[in-house]
């Protein structure tokens, strides 16, 4: 529905911008997720948006433009707060606690 009244109407270049800054919030999310190899070694998910972004965009420029945009987003802090609503929120959405690693960088990260 949106699509069709809303998207179907506006611009190609507003289209494009739009996927743009949808594929750099999907990587600043996916950042948040990662698997844990070791306690100093975090396998982060960032890079899996930028990977799908190359099979969309033709234009190099526009991957570079992506890939610079979601290392910068990975620099935003999210408070402990944030962290644990996102969390509990991911749990539910997967039927409830399961075995699964939310990180937010490198250095911080909570397990169940």
């Amino acid at each position: 529905m949106i699509y069709r009244y809303v998207l179907s109407h506006t611009s190609t270049r507003f289209k494009y911008i739009s996927s743009v800054l949808l594929v750099v919030f999907a990587g600043w999310i996916s950042s948040c997720f990662g698997f844990n190899f070791s306690e100093t070694v975090i396998f982060n998910l960032r890079f899996i948006p930028l990977i799908i972004a190359t099979l969309v965009y033709p234009r190099s420029y526009t991957l570079i433009i992506i890939g610079v945009a979601i290392g910068l987003t990975s620099f935003i802090f999210i408070s402990k707060l944030q962290q644990h609503m996102i969390f509990e929120a991911f749990q539910q959405a997967n039927g409830g606690p399961g075995k699964h690693l939310f990180t937010v960088s490198a250095h911080v990260s909570i397990r169940e």
